[in-house]
């Protein structure tokens, strides 16, 4: 992803320095000779690179921010899903601990418990395809 964005942004910078070149060098020329139209073309063409390098910076942001807010959400789910792991561990050792508790209650304690565990793995998959899958757009 970034690599995909140093790339763009070193070509746009490549190209912006050619263009402020080129309008260097034609604006002394439109001096001489006020009837060249050299000089309104470089200026667009520049203006054209700056517009360029804006809208690339203005994707970045927007990528930046999408990372973010689907960051937040995921560790937001993670922290419910590691609060409920946390309630039911307790509750498992808990149970696994009385001599009394029904072998029943146990096994199902277990089965929570295991499934929880299962979730958290997927939900680590899903964060690591996710971040895969977002990589793989921007590098398209």
């Amino acid at each position: 992803m970034a690599t995909n964005y140093e790339n763009q942004l070193g070509e746009l910078y490549n190209t912006y320095d050619r263009s402020l070149e080129e309008v260097t060098n034609s604006y002394s020329n439109n001096k001489l000779n006020p009837g060249s139209n050299d000089y309104k073309k470089d200026v667009n063409n520049f203006n054209s690179v700056k517009s360029n390098i804006y809208k690339l910076q203005n994707n970045l942001q927007k990528d930046v921010d999408d990372t973010e807010n689907n960051l937040i959400i995921l560790n937001e789910q993670i922290t419910l899903l590691n609060v409920e792991n946390a309630a039911l561990t307790n509750q498992y050792y808990r149970l696994n601990n009385q001599n009394n508790a029904a072998a029943g209650a146990l096994v199902d304690q277990q089965f929570l418990y295991n499934e929880l565990y299962a979730q958290n793995i997927a939900l680590v998959c899903l964060i690591i395809a996710n971040i895969g899958l977002y990589s793989y757009k921007t590098y398209k």
